[in-house]
């Protein structure tokens, strides 16, 4: 059986203000799939890819009180 967050102990517990951070940047980034053209797409490939790694980033080697 594996184990949670790969073995390691999480640094530090998500804050409300992180997990509403991380939802925003997710729905911007939803909403930007479902708006924009290929092409624009293609051209916003940077900030959309920026937005990915900020949620990563929140929530990496985080944990959610109670889990």
């Amino acid at each position: 059986m594996s184990q949670p967050y790969g073995g390691r102990k999480p640094n530090r517990v998500v804050t409300a203000i992180d997990l509403d951070t991380a939802w925003h940047e997710a729905e911007e980034l939803s909403s930007a799939f479902e708006e924009l053209t290929d092409e624009e797409l293609i051209e916003s490939r940077d900030a959309l890819q920026g937005r990915a790694k900020h949620i990563m980033t929140i929530l990496h080697d985080s944990n959610v009180e109670g889990v």
